[in-house]
Order: C-alpha cells, then sequence, then structure tokens
C-alpha cells in the first residue's frame, strides 16, 4: 500500500522534529509491535514480514550508535543489538515458535529498559 505524498511528507516532517529521545522511544516502540506481531503471526509471511521490520529498526538502532562519544556503553549496545539481529535471522530463518519467544521476549526487555532510561533521564534533567 502507497502513502499519499502529502501524509509521507507530513510523517517525515514530524520524525524531523522530534528529540533524540523522543526519536529512540519511537524506534523501540516499533521494534515491540513488530515482534509482538511476529510472534502473534498467524502465517509464516506475516511473522517473516513483522521480522524484516524489526530487522530494519534494530539495524537504525546499531546505525545510531556513535562508539566515539558513547564509549563501552555503545560498544556494550552494538553487541546487544549485534545478538538481537543473529536471533532474528534465526527466528526468520526457522520460523520457529520457541526462537520468535525469545525475540519478543529480548525486545520487551529492551524496550522497558530504554523507556526507563529516558524516564529517569528526564526526571533528572528537572
Amino acid at each position: 500500500m502507497s502513502l499519499n505524498p502529502y501524509v509521507k511528507r507530513y510523517q517525515q516532517a514530524q520524525v524531523a522534529t522530534l528529540t533524540p529521545d523522543q526519536l529512540l522511544l519511537m524506534l523501540v516502540d516499533g521494534a515491540l509491535l513488530r515482534a509482538e506481531q511476529a510472534e502473534a503471526g498467524e502465517t509464516a509471511e506475516v511473522r517473516r514480514t513483522a521480522l524484516d521490520k524489526l530487522r530494519r529498526i534494530v539495524a537504525e538502532l546499531v546505525d545510531s550508535l556513535n562508539v566515539d562519544v558513547g564509549g563501552e556503553v555503545a560498544v556494550g549496545l552494538m553487541r546487544s543489538y549485534a545478538a538481537l539481529l543473529r536471533l532474528v535471522a534465526r527466528a526468520h530463518a526457522t520460523d520457529d515458535p520457541a526462537a520468535l519467544g525469545e525475540v519478543a521476549r529480548r525486545v520487551r526487555t529492551m524496550h522497558d529498559l530504554w523507556h526507563a532510561t529516558v524516564r529517569k533521564a528526564r526526571e533528572e534533567e528537572d
């Protein structure tokens, strides 16, 4: 389904105005949605489509890391994201319910940790 070009421009403008923490939360929210869709998908095609979208979101998270600024924290996140990408690839290749469940569990944990981290950082700013 193709989006109306005006809707697409509006969405791009919305994303362009997000703060870094809002963009991060949008990505982890999208990752959780896709992981849950993959886990609950009724057909292999639905599950694989959700996993493909999840893989692109995690790749975006990897691309957003700056090791020069983030140091060891960024390196640790990169390793975690790489492990998640390997698990997503295995779930995609095997369509194994256990692998799909593990993907959803790990993404749920990542989602909750990022939300808690951003919430704490915002509280400390106030």
